[in-house]
């Protein structure tokens, strides 16, 4: 009778550790990111970029696992994202329906549009067509890269097709350039879990996005549009 009793203790312990585990995922599971806890005007953001050591091993997934000491990585690069009001910017009359704008460098900004219920990406500037000046792409249909609240398992995905024509001087011959700009963003929220950094624990989703810029370039001089593969 004893070892009956054993038994029967075990297994309803192994059921309440499998049913604890079960609730805890689902828990986690119901993580999510609303509009109030994006970035909003006035705000600064540093990225940091690490590189790992050789004789540390670590994988993506490690990051929801295990407690990362970031203090054995060697910094390589940080950038500060700053966050404006997007009408006050230099070329805020250029996106009249943006709300926000990202500021990487003078030459690389991105505009915002962004309301409870989504965040629609409405132009970029940068130098997509290296001639070493920035490019300003103001979209004709703006890509939705947020559907809000986001959660666990969303996938979005959408296309923006774009043209600009731009005065170009600097070779003889040529008055204007033009670009067919193709956008095609991609986004998962593939995992979730908490992140320990040497600041702070966060409860974290993680965001996998794939961006695809397809520039078709053109030049304009005695002869019309022809194809210009160097702009391209």
């Amino acid at each position: 009778m004893h070892k009956i009793r054993c038994k029967v203790k075990h297994r309803f312990l192994i059921f309440i550790l499998l049913y604890i585990s079960l609730v805890s995922f689902e828990v986690n599971a119901q993580i999510t990111v609303r509009n109030t806890d994006l970035p909003s005007i006035g705000q600064n953001y540093t990225i940091i970029t690490y590189a790992v050591p050789p004789n540390i091993k670590i994988k993506p997934g490690d990051f929801f696992t295990k407690n990362i000491d970031f203090s054995l990585f060697k910094r390589v690069k940080s950038d500060t994202i700053r966050y404006l009001s997007a009408p006050k910017t230099r070329y805020g009359k250029q996106f009249p329906t943006s709300t926000i704008a990202a500021i990487s460098t003078a030459q690389q900004i991105t505009y915002y549009k962004t309301d409870s219920n989504s965040v629609m990406e409405t132009g970029i500037i940068g130098d997509f067509m290296n001639i070493g000046k920035p490019v300003l792409i103001s979209f004709e249909k703006p890509i939705r890269k947020y559907k809000l609240p986001l959660k666990y398992k969303d996938y979005l995905r959408d296309t923006s097709e774009n043209k600009l024509v731009t005065p170009y001087f600097i070779i003889p011959g040529i008055d204007s350039i033009r670009a067919d700009v193709t956008i095609i963003k991609e986004t998962v929220i593939d995992s979730f879990g908490t992140v320990i950094t040497p600041y702070k624990v966060f409860e974290t989703l993680r965001e996998k996005e794939t961006v695809l810029i397809i520039v078709a370039g053109y030049k304009f001089s005695m002869f019309g549009w022809t194809p210009a593969p160097e702009y391209s």
